[in-house]
């Protein structure tokens, strides 16, 4: 659950404290911006701004240097089912169900979950595809030789 509060009045720093995100809206005073953003991106504050003017509109984000977008096109998460996975190998092989074929290509990055055996894996990574070979298996950098056997199920995302 996420809870929500809304903020009206004279906004400054120290009406930020304790929030997590900052949104903005129909605000177009450059340096009262400047400031909250500098000020919410220096406590690792989410900022949030965005305002319409007619047929122009703006919208700024700025979640600190950590945050990461693994999004290269904008599209649903694709869901692969797993058939197999090289147990014991340093870049291992992963194979797809035919009616799924995964639509990766190299330099992607992976997520595995709900893998029987090799448990190590789910929720871990993301991992980077380093090679496509059809569209049913594809290369991951990560070391397996320490992990326990691939027994059955997964999912790629």
């Amino acid at each position: 659950m996420v809870n929500v509060n809304t903020f009206s009045g004279e906004v400054g720093p120290n009406a930020l404290a304790g929030y997590h995100v900052c949104v903005v809206t129909e605000c177009y005073d450059e340096k009262l911006l400047t400031n909250l953003n500098e000020f919410c991106h220096n406590k690792g504050i989410g900022f949030i701004s965005a305002g319409v003017l007619g047929l122009y509109a703006n919208c700024f984000v700025d979640f600190g240097e950590s945050h990461q977008i693994n999004d290269k096109d904008g599209q649903a998460v694709k869901i692969s089912l797993v058939s197999h996975i090289d147990s014991k190998e340093e870049n291992p092989e992963i194979t797809t169900l035919e009616a799924h074929p995964h639509d990766l290509s190299q330099g992607d990055f992976i997520k595995l979950n709900e893998v029987k055996g090799m448990t190590e894996l789910n929720g871990a990574g993301p991992f980077k595809v380093t090679k496509v070979n059809t569209p049913f298996n594809f290369t991951i950098e990560c070391n397996t030789k320490a992990m326990s056997k691939f027994e059955s199920g997964g999912f790629v995302t």
